[in-house]
């Protein structure tokens, strides 16, 4: 496996130490990790899942707006701050690998080296009060 950018490697450590559920891409929008309040709310541990590229995730959990309408992969939140290098939010309900479908909001950002190259996104999430 190849050294990863020195950007991914601190934002994991970030998101190892603290408690807010985090979310850690590359630039192509494959998962490298996420942290143990993360987990809780995905429903597994990242030791217990395997690192998921996009279509993997989206096969894995459903998205669904306020409404309960299907969030289409290019507004997600983490997408689009990979895609579009730009920051992104949303309210969403989630279905995790547990099968249970949990409110929460999305907040992710793009991560470039200090020359300006992408090199991945970070999504931090919280469960929110049912509606």
């Amino acid at each position: 496996m190849a050294q990863q950018p020195l950007e991914l490697i601190l934002i994991r450590h970030l998101a190892e130490s603290i408690s807010l559920p985090m979310m850690v891409v590359d630039a192509e929008n494959d998962l490298l990790f996420f942290n143990e309040a993360a987990g809780r709310v995905l429903g597994r541990s990242f030791d217990d899942a395997a690192a998921l590229s996009l279509d993997q995730r989206v096969q894995v959990f459903d998205f669904r707006d306020e409404r309960g309408q299907p969030v289409p992969i290019e507004a997600l939140p983490l997408v689009v701050a990979t895609r579009e290098q730009r920051p992104a939010h949303a309210a969403l309900r989630l279905r995790g690998f547990d099968g249970v479908t949990r409110p929460i909001e999305a907040t992710a950002f793009p991560l470039a080296t200090a020359g300006g190259h992408h090199v991945g996104a970070v999504v931090m999430f919280w469960e929110t009060r049912n509606p």
